[in-house]
């Protein structure tokens, strides 16, 4: 069956279609296929990934927040209690197994990437640390003390 059409048959295919993990679904299913998983463990899988694309949309977080420690996080806080409407997996096996094979899918910042500024404060801060740097910069003297007048 043609990846397509089966995120189509799924019953909450809008679980990844609201999510951001629609836009890795496909490649999530070929990345199945690929290793030769059963089209009923590929089913059972993208059930475990929608429900968790629904915890995920719940939170309202995008594609580069999620990493192996909100894994962690939905499968020891969110799965024990959870009381999302069916169909669901809840069964922890299911779900770590699912994700497991999501994870390397999913864009991670690469190392020495500098870090998106989300807040004005943040901003600013980042700026005023460069206009420090920049003013500073090979130079030979110290800032000169504020002096009041002593």
């Amino acid at each position: 069956m043609p990846t397509d059409q089966l995120l189509a048959s799924l019953a909450r295919v809008e679980w990844i279609a609201s999510s951001p993990l629609c836009t890795i679904a496909n490649r999530y299913i070929l990345r199945l296929r690929a290793r030769h998983y059963s089209e009923h463990t590929i089913r059972t899988y993208l059930i475990a990934c929608a429900h968790f694309s629904y915890w995920v949309t719940g939170l309202d977080l995008d594609l580069d927040h999620i990493n192996a420690e909100l894994v962690t996080r939905y499968l020891q806080q969110h799965l024990p209690v959870c009381n999302c409407p069916p169909p669901r997996i809840t069964a922890i096996a299911d779900s770590r197994a699912a994700l497991r094979q999501l994870i390397p899918l999913i864009p991670q910042p690469s190392y020495g990437a500098e870090k998106v500024v989300t807040t004005p404060i943040q901003r600013e801060l980042i700026a005023y640390h460069h206009y420090l740097a920049g003013a500073y910069s090979g130079a030979s003297w110290a800032p000169i003390p504020f002096d009041r007048g002593q």
